[in-house]
């Protein structure tokens, strides 16, 4: 899978944080990261990592050189869409590519992008889970008289130690 991060006028150590991890450790290849604000530059430049991976200016550069999907790389507040990726994704879906969200707001859930996906038969890859099953989750362990965490989940001095 040929994979395009976007990351519109974020792409910095500081705001870009899963475009970094994706850069680091995932098993696809990036092809580009998209942010109009640094076109024409290397990914390294801007946050370490990803050197020879080109950052382009629109979705469509991206999928001139190979992108098959689009990473959300960046999180706003709340968790929602930011309103300047809305046009990019909507591109991307039109387009035919697939989308990959971890963000809790759904792509699908907006209409526009809703119907950008219908058009080009692409699909939206959503990670995060919904607040509804969040709700149900720790409904369910209340009702089973706990409130605990996974043990993954648990942050103690021994475990950040391994």
């Amino acid at each position: 899978m040929k994979l395009a991060i976007l990351a519109e006028g974020q792409f910095a150590r500081a705001t870009a944080k899963t475009a970094i991890g994706v850069l680091r450790y995932a098993p696809f290849e990036v092809v580009a990261v998209i942010d109009s604000t640094r076109a024409g530059t290397d990914a390294a430049q801007h946050v370490g990592v990803g050197k020879g991976v080109p950052v382009v200016a629109s979705v469509d550069d991206a999928i001139a050189r190979g992108a098959e999907a689009i990473l959300i790389g960046t999180a706003a507040a709340g968790g929602r869409i930011a309103d300047q990726y809305r046009p990019l994704l909507a591109r991307a879906l039109e387009r035919g590519v697939a989308v990959w969200n971890g963000l809790h707001e759904r792509v699908l859930s907006d209409p526009a992008l809703a119907a950008a996906a219908k058009r080009g038969n692409a699909a939206a890859r959503e990670s995060a889970p919904r607040s509804s099953q969040r709700v149900k989750r720790a409904s369910r362990s209340r009702a089973r008289g706990s409130l605990s965490m996974p043990s993954s989940r648990i942050s103690s001095p021994a475990r950040r130690r391994r």
